[in-house]
C-alpha cells in the first residue's frame, strides 16, 4: 500500500513538470525516475527472496519424501527376509518329514542321533518364525474384526512412519499421503486412528524452519499456516519456542546483504515488510553497519 501511495506521489510529480523542462524541472523528474529504479529493485528483491524461501522449503518436502520412502524400502527388505528363513524352515521340515523309511542306516545310533539334531534345530527354527510371525498375525486378526481394507492399514502404518522422522499439520500430512498414492478416504482414515498433537508438531516445525533460515514472528506464523496449521496453532507454536528476533533480524538482514545492495533506508523498509518491528529492523541495520 505504501509502495502504490509512493508511486502515485512520483506519477503526479512527474505530470507537473512542464514540457519546456527548465533545470529546476529536470531535477525533480531525475529524482523521481531514481526512486521509481529503488521500487523496482525492492521488488524484484522481495520476488527473489520468497522464490529462494520456496525453493528450501520444496526441497525440506523432497527430503521427507526420501526419508519416508527409505523407511517403507526397510520395511519391505526385512519382511522379505523373515518370509525367505520362514520358507526354508518349512523346506527342511518338509524333507526331513519325506525321508524313505526304507533308506539303508549302517549306523543306527548316529543316524538317530542326527536326526534327533535335524529336528531340534527345526522346531527351534519354527519357534522363531512362529514368534516373528506373531506380531502380523495378531494386527491381521484386528484388522479382520475391525474389517479394515489392507489400502487403510498401509496408509496407518505410512502416517505414523512419516510423523516419527519429520513434523506435519493435519491436513499436511493428509496431502502427504494423497501424494504418495492413497485416495481421501484411506488418508482421512489412517489419521483418524492415529494419535496426534498436532500444537506440539507445529512446535517442531517452527524449531525445524529456524535451523536453516531467519523469519519475523509474523513471517514465521504465516509459514505455519502455509504448512497447513491454523492460526492457533500456528501462534501458540511461535510462543512456545526460545527466539531472539532481533538477531532474526540481524541474519535476515544479512542474507539480502549477501545478494543485493540497500540503503540504510531501503534495508529498514525490506525488514518492516518482512514482518519485523521497526526497532528491530533498525537494530538489524545497526549491527551489519549500514
Amino acid at each position: 500500500m505504501k509502495k502504490l501511495i509512493l508511486a502515485s506521489f512520483i506519477a503526479l510529480i512527474l505530470s507537473s513538470c512542464s514540457s519546456s523542462k527548465n533545470e529546476h524541472e529536470v531535477g525533480k523528474m531525475k529524482y523521481a525516475e531514481e526512486i521509481l529504479q529503488g521500487l523496482s529493485l525492492v521488488d524484484e528483491q522481495h520476488v527473489a527472496e520468497r522464490l529462494e524461501k520456496k525453493k528450501k522449503a520444496e526441497q525440506q518436502r523432497k527430503e521427507r519424501e526420501e526419508k519416508a520412502r527409505l523407511v517403507e524400502k526397510e520395511k519391505a527388505d526385512r519382511e522379505e527376509k523373515e518370509e525367505l528363513q520362514r520358507v526354508e524352515v518349512e523346506t527342511v521340515a518338509k524333507e526331513t518329514d519325506e525321508k524313505p523309511a526304507t533308506e539303508k542306516v549302517t549306523d543306527k545310533p548316529k543316524e538317530k542321533e542326527a536326526k534327533s539334531k535335524v529336528e531340534k534345530e527345526s522346531k527351534n527354527e519354527q519357534k522363531t518364525v512362529k514368534e516373528k510371525s506373531k506380531p502380523k498375525e495378531e494386527e491381521k486378526e484386528v484388522a479382520e474384526k475391525t474389517k479394515e481394507t489392507l489400502s487403510q492399514q498401509n496408509a496407518v502404518s505410512m502416517a505414523r512412519d512419516y510423523l516419527n522422522y519429520t513434523s506435519f499439520s493435519k491436513s499436511g500430512l493428509i496431502e502427504q499421503l494423497k501424494f504418495e498414492g492413497f485416495n481421501d478416504d484411506d488418508a482421512n482414515y489412517a489419521l483418524s486412528k492415529i494419535s496426534v498433537n498436532w500444537k506440539d508438531q507445529a512446535v517442531k516445525m517452527a524449531q525445524n524452519y529456524l535451523e536453516y533460515t531467519s523469519f519475523s514472528k509474523s513471517g514465521l506464523i504465516e509459514q505455519l499456516k502455509f504448512e497447513g496449521f491454523n492460526n492457533d496453532d500456528a501462534g501458540h507454536a511461535v510462543n512456545q519456542i526460545s527466539v531472539n528476533w532481533e538477531e532474526q533480524a540481524v541474519l535476515m538482514a544479512k542474507d539480502y546483504l549477501d545478494y543485493s545492495s540497500f540503503s540504510r533506508s531501503g534495508l529498514i523498509q525490506q525488514l518492516e515488510f518482512e514482518g519485523f518491528s521497526n526497532a528491530q529492523a533498525t537494530y538489524a541495520v545497526d549491527e551489519v553497519g549500514l
